[in-house]
């Protein structure tokens, strides 16, 4: 009886551990589709289909490590909810080297940097911390005046 107690444990602990390594790979994958780490299109692939539908777009260059860049994602955070069904929001991480060509042709020299594109596809770059009043200005400018 003795010798089943550890076969036991051994058992729930694998278990156990397949519960915790199954809910994990569910909360990744919910926040890979969230803020679209797995996408699979290039950015500039994307952006290029969203200009000639004519919709307006916000790119949001960032790293991982930056301070001002978290300061941006968190007034994207507080503003862009109201804007969503009208301005695709693009993530583009300043790290990922496939998307580098990509990040040198739009201009960016540094992050945080937002690149905006307006209805008739005019673009506008603005580097630098930005919080939720200033995001709103700039979305509701680039969304026609309205959310």
């Amino acid at each position: 009886m003795t010798e089943h107690l550890p076969s036991k444990r051994r058992s729930i602990l694998i278990s156990l551990g397949v519960i915790v390594f199954v809910v994990l790979v569910a909360l990744v994958k919910s926040q890979a589709a969230e803020r679209r780490w797995l996408l699979s299109e290039p950015a500039a692939a994307r952006v290029e289909a969203l200009r000639a539908e004519g919709r307006p777009v916000v790119v949001f260059f960032h790293s991982p490590d930056c301070r001002s860049c978290e300061v941006v994602q968190q007034s994207l955070d507080q503003v862009y909810a109201e804007f969503e069904k009208t301005i695709e929001l693009l993530d583009v991480d300043v790290t990922n080297q496939s998307e580098r060509t990509f990040i040198d042709e739009s201009g960016v020299k540094t992050a945080p940097t937002l690149l905006l594109i307006d209805r008739s596809g005019a673009e506008k770059l603005v580097a630098g911390e930005i919080n939720a009043e200033e995001m709103y200005l700039l979305l509701s400018a680039l969304s026609g005046g309205a959310p």
